[in-house]
Parts: structure tokens; sequence; C-alpha cells
């Protein structure tokens, strides 16, 4: 079993079927990456990697390049637990939508899953898509290359017989090429919306920004112990009183902006309940 996985480049040089050779290069190597990242966790329950794991259960291929665009062809094929886990009939399907999701958040896209598979998964565990995102970021940058050189307009995702699935353009470069870290500790209220009390990943609804933000807290069984019980019981709170007002805690954080000074995530250095009074 395998899902095709087509990147058409286009734009001008791309349009003449050809490209910048280290431009090339580096998109296929980044995008080479990102998916190999991406089929492990699809396959090994979302487990995530920083690098390029050992192919087991799936592998992935080039199969060709032409014109017209400058198009790359790849495969990616499923091994029978992976078949058996998903199913045979949806386990394609599932797989796009697991690939979009994790590439748009790591662009700050909006990606719709598809299947119903894929909308519970975004809806209960999108923390999953946050820890690739911070793991395929700098891969997916290489991907633009050709839109930072000048040599190509857009990279597009597309899935064979269906259509594209997401389009790469200045705007996803602007935002995956800068992550600045604020230099000051910034302290905000809010709630813990969805936790993985595995990795201390999650998102929170913060008043200030007045949306829900990704989170992580580092070192959930050391130094941030306190803060990962802290947002545990944060969201529990909040599924008992409602969102965005059970489970208010204070969060000691910094920022990570983006290019429009958009807040990307924030990385979590104290979580405490609220001053009485």
């Amino acid at each position: 079993m395998r899902a095709g996985i087509w990147l058409q480049i286009e734009g001008n040089q791309a349009d003449d079927g050809e490209l910048d050779l280290v431009d090339a290069a580096a998109v296929l190597e980044g995008f080479a990456v990102s998916l190999n990242i991406v089929g492990h966790a699809f396959v090994h329950d979302n487990e995530v990697r920083n690098r390029v794991p050992i192919r087991n259960d799936f592998s992935t291929t080039l199969t060709a390049a032409k014109k017209g665009c400058f198009e790359l062809q790849m495969d990616i094929s499923f091994g029978e637990k992976a078949i058996a886990h998903h199913g045979s009939s949806v386990i394609v399907s599932r797989f796009w939508d697991y690939l979009s999701l994790s590439m748009a958040v790591t662009a700050g896209v909006n990606y719709d899953p598809t299947t119903p598979w894929g909308t519970h998964l975004n809806s209960e565990e999108p923390f999953i898509f946050d820890d690739i995102a911070s793991n395929i970021e700098t891969h997916l940058l290489e991907v633009h290359r050709p839109i930072w050189s000048k040599s190509a307009q857009t990279v597009k995702i597309v899935r064979p017989k269906v259509g594209e699935k997401l389009v790469f353009n200045r705007d996803t470069l602007d935002y995956i090429s800068v992550s600045n870290k604020s230099p000051d500790l910034e302290y905000l209220v809010g709630n813990v919306t969805k936790y993985n009390i595995l990795t201390g990943r999650g998102r929170a609804y913060f008043k200030k920004y007045e949306r829900t933000v990704p989170f992580f807290i580092k070192d959930i069984l050391g130094p941030g112990h306190h803060a990962h019980l802290q947002a545990a019981e944060s969201m529990r709170e909040a599924a008992v009183a409602g969102l965005r007002e059970g489970g208010q805690r204070l969060f000691g954080v910094y920022a990570v902006t983006g290019s429009r000074d958009q807040v990307k995530r924030v990385t979590v250095e104290g979580i405490s309940e609220l001053p009485h009074g």
C-alpha cells in the first residue's frame, strides 16, 4: 500500500522545467527529512523524532521528475502492521490528513481534515502536530529555498488524482523563517485546553491574545514538574467549568513570535494558581 506525493514548484525559472541545482537539492533534502519524521509518527503511535528515523513499517522513494513546472514525484509505502492498524481502505486518506496537518501547523496555514479520523485527532490531540512542527520547521524551511532565491514563486504539495493539499509561498516562508523568542519573562492569565502529560506539550487559551496558543513545558519530571501538575489540573477544571473561564492560572512564559509579531507558541517556565482577592 503506497501513497503518491507530488511537489510542484512553479513560477520564474521553475516554469521552464528547471531549477537551480542547490535549490533543488535543498527542497528534496528538506522534504525527505520532513516526510520521514511525519511518516514515522504516523505508523508509530505519534512518536516524534527530531531526525530521520530508521524506516520500520514504511519506506519512502523518489520516483520521477518531469517538466511543465518543476515536479518531483515520490511515494511512501506502508507495511502490513500499519495497514492492519489503520485499514487498507482508509490508510492513504488518513496519512494525507496527518501529513497535511503537520505541515500546515508548521507553515502557519489552515487545513481542514477530510477524514473523521483526522478531524478527531486534530480536535482532541492538536499538540501532536505542534510537536511534529517543532521538529520539521528547519527542514520545511529548506523546501522554501526556491521561493527565497526567487527561482520559483510557489511549492505545492499535491495528492495525485485529488489535487492541491497545501501551497507554500512568500507568506509561509516569512512565517517559518522567523521565530523570535522574547528576552523577558511575561506573566499571562489563561487556562489549559489540551495537554499531553507525556510530552509537556499542549494548548492554552490566553486572555491577552484572545486565542488558543501552543505551549511547551520543559523537563516535566524535573524543574518543570510543578508546572506540569498545574497544567493537568487546569485542563481538568476547564473541562468541568468551561474552557474560557475554568482552570485559570498565572503562566510565566517566553513568547515565540513570527515575522509580523504574531505569537506562534510559548515556552512555559512556571504555572501557579491565581492570587486570591
